[in-house]
C-alpha cells in the first residue's frame, strides 16, 4: 500500500510541476519576437545537451550505489560527481571564453544547477521521501515561473532571461532544501 501511495504522490507532483512550464511556453511565445523565440529554442536545446553532459548519469550512479551499498559513503559519491561536473563546467567556461562565446556561460551554470537539483531529487527518491521530492519539484517550477514572468513584466526580458531565472530558482531551491 505504501508503494501505491508514493506512486500517486510522485505522479501528482510531476503532473503539477509540468503545468507551469506549459503555461510559460505561450507566454514566452507572445513576449519574444520570432527571432527571439528561435534563439530561445536553440539555447534551450543547448541547455538540455549541457545538462546531459554535466549530469553524466550521476543520478543513476547514486541510486545504484544507494541500493547496493546503502547509505554509507554516499557523500563521497556525491562529492565525486560534483567534482566531475565542476571540471566539465570549467572546461566549458574556458572553451567559451576562447571562442568568444561568453553568453553561453549562463547556459552552463543553469545546466549545472539543474544537474544538482536532479541529484537531490534522486536522493529523495532513494530514501523514499516522496513528499520532500514533490515539494522540491513544485517549489522549483513555481519559482522559475514567477521569476520569469516577473522579470519579463517588470524589465522586459530577452531569450536569456529564462535561463537567468532558472539558475536563480535552482540555486535558491538548493539553498533552502
Amino acid at each position: 500500500m505504501k508503494v501505491l501511495k508514493d506512486s500517486v504522490i510522485y505522479l501528482f507532483g510531476e503532473v503539477l510541476s509540468k503545468i507551469f512550464p506549459f503555461f510559460l511556453l505561450p507566454y514566452l511565445t507572445r513576449n519574444l519576437s520570432i527571432n527571439g523565440f528561435a534563439e530561445y529554442s536553440y539555447l534551450y536545446s543547448l541547455y538540455v545537451l549541457f545538462s546531459i553532459i554535466m549530469l553524466i548519469s550521476q543520478d543513476g550512479v547514486i541510486s545504484r550505489y544507494y541500493f547496493y551499498y546503502g547509505k554509507r559513503c554516499q557523500p563521497v559519491v556525491f562529492i565525486a560527481g560534483l567534482t566531475i561536473s565542476l571540471c566539465i563546467m570549467i572546461a566549458f567556461f574556458v572553451l567559451f571564453n576562447i571562442l568568444d562565446m561568453s553568453q553561453y556561460i549562463v547556459i552552463c551554470i543553469a545546466s549545472l544547477s539543474t544537474s544538482l537539483i536532479s541529484v537531490q531529487l534522486r536522493l529523495r527518491q532513494c530514501r523514499k521521501h516522496a513528499i520532500s521530492y514533490v515539494k522540491i519539484v513544485l517549489f522549483n517550477t513555481l519559482l522559475t515561473f514567477i521569476f520569469t514572468v516577473s522579470v519579463f513584466e517588470l524589465y522586459g526580458g530577452n531569450e536569456y532571461t529564462f535561463f537567468y531565472c532558472l539558475t536563480f530558482s535552482n540555486i535558491l531551491v538548493l539553498y533552502l532544501r
